[in-house]
């Protein structure tokens, strides 16, 4: 009499003679070249896989609730305790609550308290919760003066806008802060109100993204209270203008000699660089569909421009100054220093 064999009851011999390593090492495999679905199919095999699978399947956690739903969905989160140590990335989108308030306050120190491995932190919600969210979390820290917003592994932070940099506080050892610019413009803060603390609280600060112009006296003063940064860029809107008529950022390539260690620049798009190409508004985009001639003169009006960069930057920052400079980013291009000190495209 034969006997059937299913699918699920080969999957789960095979798996059973593979060693920890090996089962770890295949679910790694999976996680990075096939889906995050692919890995939660992978760990259903057998409580075995599972339990191996589970960190991976976690590390990163997206919270992104809907309308009236924050503390809901932060107390589901907190049922599984069994995942919360395999949390190491969070990003917090409640961009969907605008209407949450202290709720969201809540939920912020809720969730950052409880993931003792979490490294990286980002948020994305509207800037008018600023305000009310730093009092709620001043208040909880003042009940709890022992406590602390974020783990001592905490390393990145990610943030929507200036306004959220307050966050640097409750981190003891940040590594890595991005802030991308807000697109609503409802709150602002000076670049230099902020650079001083991020330089005396972290001064093993590696890499900074802020949402300001790439001209000289910004430059400088990101220099002056971190100057070992690594990785420094440049963000703004845009429809926002950084250079007057006749000027581009080439005219302020010599601030970034001060930088000691800096091996990464990051800059936006070619077109708001001063470098004699703009993009078309949006309305004329179509145009090019019927006008090959305009479409081949921005081409050519931008490769120039990217070409007048990387040669400013390879007189200025690698012949004249030697710099340390290993990658340049403008916008989706991305260049590299070759061997013989001369940016080569990726």
């Amino acid at each position: 009499m034969d006997t059937k064999i299913s699918a699920r009851d080969v999957k789960k011999n095979f798996f059973s003679v593979l060693n920890d390593d090996v089962l770890y090492h295949l679910c790694r495999v999976v996680m990075h070249t096939n889906t995050h679905h692919g890995l939660v199919d992978l760990s259903m095999v057998d409580k075995r896989t599972r339990m191996i699978a589970t960190p991976l399947i976690f590390s990163t956690v997206f919270f992104i609730p809907f309308w009236g739903e924050a503390r809901e969905n932060v107390e589901i989160i907190l049922k599984n305790t069994r995942i919360l140590s395999s949390v190491q990335k969070l990003i917090l989108d409640l961009w969907n609550c605008p209407g949450a308030g202290r709720e969201f306050s809540t939920a912020i120190f809720t969730l950052s308290t409880s993931f003792p491995r979490l490294v990286e932190f980002s948020i994305r919600v509207h800037s008018q919760l600023i305000p009310q969210s730093k009092q709620d979390l001043d208040e909880c820290l003042k009940r709890d003066p022992s406590g602390s917003l974020f783990p001592p592994s905490m390393r990145s932070l990610r943030i929507e806008n200036e306004g959220w940099v307050f966050l640097v506080d409750f981190i003891s050892q940040l590594e890595y802060l991005v802030i991308k610019p807000d697109s609503f413009g409802f709150y602002d803060v000076p670049l230099r109100s902020y650079l001083g603390k991020l330089g005396n609280m972290h001064p093993g600060l590696r890499k900074l993204h802020c949402p300001s112009c790439c001209v000289t006296e910004n430059v400088r003063e990101i220099a002056r209270c971190l100057p070992n940064l690594r990785d420094v860029g440049f963000i703004w809107g845009k429809h926002r203008r950084c250079y007057r008529s006749g000027t581009s950022v080439l005219d302020h390539l010599e601030s970034f000699s001060m930088f000691s260690m800096l091996e990464n620049i990051t800059l936006p798009n070619i077109s708001q660089l001063g470098l004699g190409y703009k993009r078309p508004p949006v309305r004329e985009s179509m145009g090019f569909l019927f006008d090959s001639s305009l479409e081949d003169r921005l081409a050519t009006q931008k490769e120039q421009a990217i070409e007048r960069l990387l040669g400013g930057m390879e007189e200025i920052l690698l012949t004249k100054h030697g710099s340390w400079l290993q990658s340049v980013v403008v916008g989706d291009i991305i260049c590299e220093v070759g061997a013989n000190r001369r940016f080569r495209r990726s």
